[in-house]
């Protein structure tokens, strides 16, 4: 039950209790002297019916208050049972004159109550209406689904959005189900239809569009997901979601700078501090510096590497490399003897170069 059929079923309950006690109110005599009177003054007809029909109701509630006897009975043989006894001691101290239009006005608020309990109703069952619609279009979009008839399911989850914005929730659990299923262009169109939507509050829509974003990588939509993913970082709530789904995309895309940004971002909502990763970026750049021959740039980029973790064994392999190749063989074995030591498993990687030094050399005994 609503609260505004509630209030109107009260409204109504108030209004017949002051009816109730008005006419128990009522003298019948004064109402019929009123009559004689207003007939008279040649009072129409019409009014006259509708005084009688008032000391009518009145002498009738009366007799069930216990305050009068009814017509052609013995006043002193009668014997007033327990329950006209209560009443007579609550309607008795409460008896006053009331004049036929006074009860007009008591049975009009009566009437008022009745017409707003009516309303609300109606208003009840038009909103019952409404939600059993939205059940049914609910109903048919799952048994599309059932058939294997997503395209038809998909219409009828839209429309329910129109029906009831309420509903969204069931567009976003359809919409993550397509993607998981593959079919990322219904995701998309769902997604997307949500955020279009400018009446929704702003955490769904804001959810929408993160759903975009993960539409677009699960499509390998890149330049489509950065996009989405760049405004979700600048969001307080999803900030860091986003920024790690950008240091994906960069890493796939093998675009280090950009990735080395994002990690950036990413350090400073944190306490740990900058991530080790970041090393393995900079050797990316070193040994792309390498095959290109520039050995200025390699050199920086291993120095960057070696600032963000002095303890890398890629860059301490680089940095022997890079020493071979400038003929400074002594610099190369010892840095593969401190990635031997680092971490002897990499062994069947370092020996070889490493005798190759010493060779160079002239110093096979080592």
């Amino acid at each position: 039950m609503t609260r505004i059929r509630k209030l109107f079923l009260i409204a109504l309950l108030v209004g017949a209790i002051i009816l109730a006690a008005g006419f128990a109110w009522l003298n019948p005599a004064s109402i019929s002297l009123d009559l004689a009177s207003r007939s008279s003054r040649r009072v129409s007809p019409m009014r006259s019916s509708h005084v009688s029909l008032l000391a009518g109701c009145s002498a009738g509630l009366r007799y069930w208050a216990g305050l009068s006897v009814w017509p052609g009975r013995d006043v002193a043989k009668r014997r007033p049972h327990g329950w006209q006894r209560r009443r007579q001691t609550v309607f008795a101290s409460c008896r006053l004159p009331m004049t036929p239009d006074s009860a007009l006005l008591l049975l009009l608020l009566f009437a008022a109550a009745g017409a707003g309990w009516f309303t609300a109703r109606m208003t009840a069952q038009r909103e019952s209406t409404g939600v059993a619609d939205a059940n049914s279009d609910y109903l048919e979009g799952l048994n599309f689904l059932l058939n294997e008839q997503p395209d038809k399911a998909i219409e009828v989850f839209l429309r329910m959005v129109d029906v009831d914005s309420e509903t969204v929730e069931t567009h976003f659990l359809l919409g993550n189900l397509f993607r998981r299923r593959g079919e990322v262009n219904r995701a998309i169109r769902l997604h997307q239809n949500i955020y279009d939507r400018g009446d929704l509050p702003k955490t769904q829509r804001n959810r929408a569009l993160k759903a975009l974003g993960d539409d677009y990588l699960k499509a390998g939509l890149f330049d489509r997901a950065e996009e989405i993913l760049h405004e979700l970082s600048g969001k307080t709530e999803y900030r860091r979601p986003a920024l790690e789904q950008l240091v994906g995309i960069y890493e796939q895309e093998k675009d280090w700078e950009k990735a080395i940004a994002m990690r950036d971002q990413l350090a400073s909502l944190s306490d740990a501090g900058r991530s080790t990763v970041v090393a393995h970026y900079y050797c990316e750049l070193a040994e792309a510096a390498m095959d290109a021959g520039d050995r200025a740039e390699v050199a920086e980029q291993l120095r960057r590497a070696r600032a963000a973790d002095p303890g890398s064994l890629r860059g301490r392999l680089l940095r022997a490399r890079l020493a071979t190749d400038e003929e400074d063989h002594r610099l190369a074995v010892r840095m593969y003897r401190q990635a031997l030591e680092q971490d002897p498993a990499f062994a069947s990687i370092v020996l070889p170069p490493m005798r190759a030094c010493y060779e160079s050399m002239g110093d096979l005994a080592g």
